[in-house]
């Protein structure tokens, strides 16, 4: 058996949601409040996803929110002496999904046994690549005890798997690889990678835009040498996508985005540590820019 969980979860019902939608972003950029399905609650995205994204608890990470990382729970019954091979693939894993966290729970002790405990039968656990396949031989452990002999759960096992989907685009990867440092814990590791998404993500538009005007290699040039980052965040973006009629970026992500530029130039530079926080403000901006951009950058090369 294999179950899903939805990763946002309403502060007034506390039902789960789906995660922001494309629509529930244009929203928040012309600046309407986000609403629970349930309840019909209203409240800012940005600061219930930013809520969330802070969120310290291990099993439910901020990047379930941000609809960047999926979660599911599989179930399986143990036997003793008779190994289980679980692959992801076959519960609707990607084969190309990235497997950021994997936790093993038996449920349902009996008074009279066996009870079960799953051993993972493995040769090298690797710090950076979690296998999609889980070969797990159950051990009976006498000094379980349970109460109900009777509960139809016995030496039940249940696997739950934090993922995240390949990216869509080449302009996500880093942003996917800021979101798995922030997950892990490598807070300083997440700055680098997510200002490097909303970086390609601007010269993509802009290089598509302007190469409607001038050679492939004068744009690139003009973009590198000539108006830098920086400028394009400032002038170029804003000043372009007014003349084609989409809104206005809301300040908190304008901020936001600077933000994550000067903090990635202080870790790159100085190498300094970021509090988690921290982080979570910089993948918030860099979630929200990169939004901002796939929704609105398309107006530019339109016709």
């Amino acid at each position: 058996m294999t179950s899903s969980i939805k990763g946002l979860i309403c502060p007034e019902c506390g039902i789960a949601q789906l995660v922001p939608s494309r629509q529930d972003f244009v929203g928040y950029f012309e600046s309407r409040d986000w609403g629970c399905v349930n309840c019909a609650y209203k409240v800012d995205l940005w600061g219930l996803l930013l809520r969330w994204v802070r969120n310290e608890n291990p099993l439910i990470p901020g990047i379930l929110a941000l609809g960047i990382g999926r979660q599911l729970i599989i179930s399986k019954q143990m036997h003793p002496n008779t190994d289980l091979q679980v692959l992801f693939e076959d519960h609707g894993v990607p084969e190309g999904a990235t497997i950021l966290d994997v936790v093993l729970t038996p449920v349902g002790l009996s008074a009279t046994g066996p009870n079960l405990w799953p051993a993972l039968r493995t040769q090298r656990l690797h710090l950076n690549h979690v296998a999609h396949h889980l070969s797990i031989h159950p051990v009976e452990l006498k000094e379980l005890q349970g109460f109900d002999s009777n509960d139809p759960n016995i030496n039940q096992l249940n696997i739950l798997v934090i993922w995240m989907p390949p990216p869509s685009e080449p302009e996500e990867e880093p942003f996917f690889s800021a979101a798995k440092a922030f997950t892990i814990g490598d807070f300083r590791g997440s700055i680098i990678p997510a200002q490097i998404a909303v970086e390609l993500k601007i010269n993509r538009i802009l290089s598509e835009h302007y190469g409607r005007f001038g050679s492939k290699r004068d744009v690139a040039s003009f973009l590198t040498n000539g108006a830098t980052y920086g400028h394009q965040l400032r002038f170029l973006i804003p000043s372009l996508l007014k003349l084609v009629g989409a809104p206005q970026m809301p300040e908190k992500v304008e901020i936001g985005l600077r933000s994550l530029q000067s903090c990635r130039n202080k870790v790159g530079h100085q190498h300094l540590k970021v509090s988690r926080d921290e982080a979570a403000e910089m993948i918030l901006a860099a979630k929200f820019g990169y939004e901002y951009l796939n929704i609105y950058g398309p107006l530019l090369t339109s016709e």
